[in-house]
């Protein structure tokens, strides 16, 4: 099985929290009702849905939630919650029947509270002195227009598909451009930065 690559946000909170062995614990993980909801307390972690437990949880972890199965006052393992904008609440990993729980979560309901029932968003965790940390990383915007920048020439930038997403905006308008002029195609790779995008977005 190939590793899954940590996306941008990810890299990110590594490099605020000094943070490593970034893990994919859920892909596309779907707020229910009772995840945003207070009166629950808890975001529920499905079985099915967990990657591996033994892919981002040390031997006595796992040994302590293998216990909280088994017992009516669950112990749970210590950790931390990074919320989409990098702001950090105490959590804790419990183990409720066959699935996982984050419990201590009306803290994080109440300090970010744009999570909405239906939302998606990948579930990773990651470890910072030993700690272990999650987060629900916000799904990056793919606007089609990041690969094989070096094969790409004004035929087939003609061809690119344009994105109706407002994130990709300002790379609709720049390939749009370059694509009928004579002019050769700047650096994207800090495209975010650039005169030429800002330009761009000013004229528009």
């Amino acid at each position: 099985m190939v590793e899954p690559q940590p996306p941008k946000w990810v890299l990110e909170a590594l490099r605020r929290f000094n943070g490593m062995e970034a893990r994919l614990v859920i892909a596309d993980k779907v707020l229910s009702a009772s995840d945003v909801k207070q009166s629950q307390a808890r975001l529920m972690l499905p079985a099915n849905k967990v990657l591996s437990k033994e892919e981002f949880l040390r031997d006595e972890e796992i040994r302590v939630l293998e216990g909280d199965a088994k017992a009516t006052r669950k112990e749970g393992v210590k950790a931390i919650f990074l919320d989409p904008n990098y702001e950090t609440y105490g959590v804790w990993l419990k183990q409720w029947k066959k699935n996982l729980v984050l419990s201590g979560w009306n803290p994080v309901l109440a300090g970010y509270d744009e999570f909405e029932e239906g939302e998606k968003f990948d579930l990773w965790s990651f470890r910072r002195e030993e700690k272990l940390h999650f987060a629900l990383v916000p799904k990056e915007v793919d606007c089609g227009y990041l690969d094989a920048f070096s094969d790409l020439d004004f035929k087939t930038l003609n061809d690119v598909p344009s994105s109706n997403d407002e994130d990709c905006f300002g790379l609709d308008l720049l390939f749009s451009t370059y694509a009928n002029v004579n002019a050769p195609l700047p650096d994207l790779g800090s495209f975010e930065d650039t005169d030429v995008v800002t330009s761009l977005y000013d004229d528009a």
